[in-house]
């Protein structure tokens, strides 16, 4: 049985200054959006800005009722932005190679 609410309904948990976040996987909308503005032709691309934003959605994406601003995500270092992006990836990246 393909049990879709299990994909649907994982999540990742995050600490962040000591508050454990239940972060949800991000929609199709979201990776699409994330896969587009990485894939630009332009020397002018602003790596941190598109990670900062993308992190932001992914971060404000939970089930914990915590919300972060621009600001919080503009403290962390940028090992922190892209070890939340790469795990959320390999979340995705593992639905789509094992649907269960």
């Amino acid at each position: 049985m393909l049990d879709l609410d299990a994909i649907i309904n994982k999540s990742y948990q995050i600490k962040i200054n000591g508050d454990l976040i239940n972060v949800n996987q991000p929609s199709v909308k979201m990776v699409r959006e994330f896969n587009s503005s990485m894939m630009t032709d332009s020397e002018d691309i602003d790596i941190f800005a598109i990670q900062t934003d993308f992190t932001l959605k992914l971060l404000n994406n939970n089930t914990s009722a915590k919300r972060f601003s621009k600001a919080d995500i503009e403290k962390m270092p940028p090992e922190a932005l892209s070890t939340i992006i790469n795990v959320v990836a390999n979340g995705v990246k593992e639905a789509e190679e094992n649907p269960n």
